[in-house]
């Protein structure tokens, strides 16, 4: 496991090693942003739902 968050939407976000991966791999920017993107799951100053999927949430 990479790393596990509670976030205040009552649910908790779970990565593993191997899921980091494959992000950092679509996404290189945050490949040295692991504390902000926890920061932002547990913290966040805004969090939004998908447009496309309403599943889905974007935490900032």
């Amino acid at each position: 496991m990479k790393f596990e968050i509670s976030t205040p939407l009552g649910f908790t976000v779970r990565t593993s090693n191997n899921y980091w991966q494959r992000l950092i791999t679509k996404h290189p920017d945050i490949a040295d942003l692991e504390d902000l993107v926890q920061q932002a799951l547990s913290n966040p100053d805004e969090i939004r739902r998908s447009s496309r999927d309403e599943e889905y949430y974007y935490f900032t």
